[in-house]
């Protein structure tokens, strides 16, 4: 349903984006959508890029 960009930028599969069901969907998924994660200011403890980058891709080719 979602990626997320080796840049921590959230995208919302398309079709998820299209449906209209209401203030749960539009809140808890919806308005995420191109939102930047806020991550730990230790860049240790923050998500691997490299491992962002390959499932981000995967999404990309699943989603078209």
């Amino acid at each position: 349903m979602i990626g997320i960009t080796p840049d921590y930028i959230v995208h919302v599969r398309r079709d998820v984006l299209d449906q209209e069901d209401g203030p749960m969907l539009i809140h808890g998924l919806q308005g995420f959508h191109r939102s930047r994660l806020f991550v730990p200011a230790n860049p240790v403890a923050r998500p691997d890029r490299h491992l962002l980058d390959e499932r981000y891709v995967l999404f990309r080719r699943l989603t078209g």
